[in-house]
């Protein structure tokens, strides 16, 4: 009985001990689990920090301040073309004014391309620049100004369009006589009212340059033919000097023109279609003795009253004269063999009935056999007087209707006229000569 309740005893004081142990080893595993834990906790905290700190640099890396030649570059797209580079406008671009680029990757920018932004207002062409392409700025709906080189040597269908207001051109007369132009829609000065061109007396200044109001034209010895559109639409040049050296005016060269003067030099041999269509400004045409060619159209709406057709023209082109509604006279050569025609030579606006008063012809033989002229212009002969040239007019005795040349190149007028007059003393008829002179 002792011995059984010394076991007992003794197993109750060792539970404690026991427990007290297991815990321990319970507490001990918790423990390195825990620490095992931090461990791996730490372990990822340390990667992730190293991670981010890496992505950190990446990004503070690829996010660097651009330079400003990056950012202005950044604004343009290029194209390597023979030569060096054509230029775009990035997609991305919204600048309002805009100097563009004049090399890249080392090499010159030698062709503008596709401008077109809604946001554009103002361009600069710099030097070097040689071509603007077919459209390059039509789709500009806000740009009023451009500045252009005098490296510029083409220009290309549908350039601008009707925003355009004001142009500076860095050029002379010379170098923009040299530009090709493929229409009127490649030509600023059909759509700008001001066109103006360097000028170091000049009082506008843009871009550190002074610039002139082009209204005077002079073309300088060296240019012999002037290309087509290449003054077409200009709302500002009144005065036109075409030298002596220029031999062929091309189509539309100053069509639509502001100019009041037309004279055309000796030198000219040819005149192209319509290259004075609609210049209803002018009053006075002079044509030159060289000419022996002109195209359809050329003097359509023009508003002289008197017109010398020089004696080296043989044929005059269809509707030359067309609603040049004040042409009130006209002198043919006596070599002319043809009169073309798809309307009147010359008619008014309203009603599209001659206006034609009065034919100097210089030939002798009757005008109807000497000259073939087309059905649809027998309005203007059949209505207009033609007189005849007579070598001397003062003796000029046979019945009909004369001129010549008075003082100072005047034309003089004679009608000559008889009838019939029965005379009782000689008791026969006799012919009475009426004599009318008109200066």
């Amino acid at each position: 009985m002792k011995k059984k309740l010394s076991v007992i005893l003794s197993c109750l004081l060792l539970a404690p001990v026991v427990a007290s142990c297991g815990a321990e080893e319970s507490s001990s595993s918790s423990s390195k689990a825990t620490q095992s834990s931090v461990v791996e906790i730490s372990s990822a905290a340390s990667s992730s920090a190293k991670e981010s700190k890496a992505s950190s640099s990446r990004v503070s890396s690829s996010s660097r301040s651009l330079t400003p030649e990056e950012i202005y570059e950044s604004q343009f797209e290029f194209e390597e073309i023979e030569g060096g580079y054509s230029v775009s406008l990035a997609s991305t671009c919204r600048a309002k004014k805009l100097e563009l680029p004049t090399t890249h990757a080392g090499k010159p920018v030698l062709v503008v391309n596709d401008l077109n932004s809604i946001y554009l207002e103002e361009v600069i062409v710099p030097e070097g620049i040689k071509e603007l392409s077919y459209m390059s700025f039509n789709n500009c709906r806000r740009m009023h100004t451009i500045e252009l080189p005098k490296s510029l040597e083409d220009m290309g269908l549908y350039t601008f369009n009707e925003a355009l207001e004001t142009v500076f051109y860095d050029g002379t007369i010379e170098d923009w006589c040299n530009i090709s132009m493929n229409a009127y829609q490649t030509n600023p000065m059909s759509f700008a009212t001001l066109f103006n061109i360097k000028d170091e007396n000049g009082h506008t200044n843009y871009n550190g340059n002074k610039y002139s109001l082009l209204t005077d034209v002079v073309i300088p010895e060296s240019i012999t033919e002037i290309g087509n559109y290449q003054f077409y639409g200009s709302k500002c040049i009144f005065n036109l000097d075409l030298g002596n050296s220029v031999e062929t005016i091309g189509s539309y060269a100053f069509a639509e023109t502001t100019i009041n003067k037309i004279n055309i030099p000796d030198s000219v041999k040819t005149i192209k279609d319509k290259a004075f269509y609609r210049c209803t400004s002018v009053n006075e045409l002079t044509i030159g003795s060289g000419l022996t060619e002109l195209g359809d159209y050329t003097f359509v709406g023009c508003m002289m009253e008197n017109v010398v057709i020089p004696d080296s023209v043989k044929v005059l082109p269809e509707c030359i004269f067309m609603t040049s509604s004040k042409l009130k006279t006209i002198v043919l050569p006596a070599g002319l063999t043809e009169v073309q025609g798809g309307v009147n030579l010359c008619y008014s606006y309203t009603g599209g009935v001659s206006v034609l008063e009065k034919i100097y012809y210089k030939g002798t033989a009757p005008f109807e056999s000497a000259v073939t002229v087309s059905e649809n212009n027998n309005d203007d002969f059949n209505k207009a007087t033609i007189y005849y040239l007579t070598a001397n007019g003062e003796n000029e005795t046979q019945a009909g209707n004369w001129w010549y040349y008075g003082s100072e190149g005047a034309i003089v007028e004679k009608v000559v006229e008889y009838y019939l007059n029965y005379d009782n003393i000689l008791n026969k008829e006799i012919c009475v000569w009426k004599i009318s002179i008109n200066y």
